[in-house]
């Protein structure tokens, strides 16, 4: 998902966590514009958002990748 796109991460992008790899994802899958529309009912507010369909699909499948996510410390446990 994520190829050829370089993360910030101390180890390199393979070893990125979840956190970063979710949000360049977003990032990459909004700035691309992959839903070029989105025929649902949505608020005037959303309306004036450019790009809207990327956005809220981007979102929804960000908010999917971090579901049950938690932050280690990096100890192992015994």
């Amino acid at each position: 998902m994520l190829k050829g796109i370089n993360l910030p991460c101390i180890n390199g992008s393979e070893n990125a966590n979840v956190f970063k790899k979710s949000s360049t994802f977003l990032c990459e899958f909004v700035g691309e514009q992959i839903v070029e529309s989105f025929k649902r009912k949505i608020s005037d507010k959303l309306k004036k958002i450019p790009n809207n369909g990327s956005a809220i699909i981007g979102f929804y499948i960000f908010i999917t990748m971090l579901y049950r996510a938690t932050v280690q410390n990096g100890a192992k446990k015994p």
